[in-house]
């Protein structure tokens, strides 16, 4: 079991083990050691709204990972890895790309509703997403995942300001955080 953690705003984050095995059993899977690999960061008590988070806390989190992973996949060490993730979403999309593509590897999710768990629901993906293409004019492509909410163009054009931009969004039928 890997997780990782990190302060989401002003709110602490966290996995509990017990959610994480229940999780693996109910695909079938069973932990081989309960003593999870932690990648706890943020603890320096930043904020992901701030330049200094974003200009340490992904530096961080690869330093972490090769502490804690660096040749342990590579040598059968970890044959599986369950990975829980509970961050904001650029650090859970760096701690993808570290991850092995062609190793075992399981990636689950938080779910909200009914009730806060991280065992797969049954059933079909109600995600229902479609494609808005952007303007043709726009020397930059800008891209927008409308997944968990909608994302205003104004936010996209404040990020990369003075470019002329083609904003495309791909947007689930209903945006929600779930």
């Amino acid at each position: 079991i890997l997780r990782f953690t990190n302060q989401i705003a002003a709110n602490e984050t966290a996995i509990p083990i017990d959610m994480c095995i229940a999780a693996m059993q109910a695909i079938g899977r069973t932990p081989a050691s309960f003593d999870p690999i932690d990648l706890k960061l943020g603890i320096t008590g930043r904020q992901d709204d701030g330049d200094l988070f974003w200009a340490v806390e992904p530096d961080d989190l690869v330093k972490f990972f090769e502490q804690r992973m660096k040749g342990r996949i590579n040598s059968g060490q970890y044959r599986h890895i369950s990975v829980f993730g509970f961050a904001p979403m650029p650090l859970l999309m760096k701690l993808g790309q570290l991850l092995p593509d062609i190793h075992d590897v399981e990636i689950f999710t938080r779910h909200r509703e009914p009730e806060p768990s991280w065992t797969w629901r049954d059933g079909v993906s109600e995600m229902g997403s479609r494609l808005m293409e952007g303007a043709p004019n726009g020397k930059t492509v800008a891209l927008k995942l409308s997944i968990s909410d909608r994302i205003s163009d104004d936010r996209v054009m404040s990020a990369i300001p003075d470019v002329p931009l083609s904003i495309w969004e791909i947007i689930r039928s209903n945006p929600r955080p779930d």
